[in-house]
């Protein structure tokens, strides 16, 4: 299960990186993406909050995908923790009317799925939370 399950969340962020080309938001949410999804994102990224459900979490992927061009998520290293999965990357980019480059920004993700589909993201800038999280009981 937990090779599968970071397998799905590699084929996440590949379809993410692949949106600024096909611009299906909700097409990747219903393929990967549990209805009762919660999505926390890092406190320090633009934007940053929790958002519940396919609907929420799509508004604030299209808010994201406005705000930055090429963006896209650098997984440096994913890896099982048990059931769950923690990823340690970047997001990169370019803001739209800045110019501003997104980068050196460590996120780290940990992941909860639910019959193949990702049910929770909790988002860290840092390891020793973010394992902490990945560790902790259900």
């Amino acid at each position: 299960m937990s090779h599968q399950n970071v397998e799905i969340v590699r084929q996440v962020w590949k379809a993410f990186n692949d949106l600024g080309i096909q611009e299906d938001v909700a097409g990747v949410l219903a393929e990967f993406f549990d209805p009762e999804i919660e999505w926390h994102d890092t406190p320090s990224l633009p934007g940053a909050g929790v958002y519940r459900g396919h609907e929420a979490l799509q508004g604030h992927i299209e808010d994201y995908l406005d705000a930055w061009a090429d963006s896209r998520f650098e997984i440096e290293e994913i890896r099982s923790v048990g059931d769950r999965v923690l990823t340690r990357g970047r997001y990169v980019g370019v803001g739209r009317q800045s110019g501003v480059r997104l980068e050196d920004n460590l996120v780290l993700g940990v992941y909860d799925l639910r019959r193949g589909r990702v049910l929770r993201v909790r988002q860290f800038v840092d390891e020793g939370n973010a394992l902490t999280a990945a560790e902790a009981p259900g």
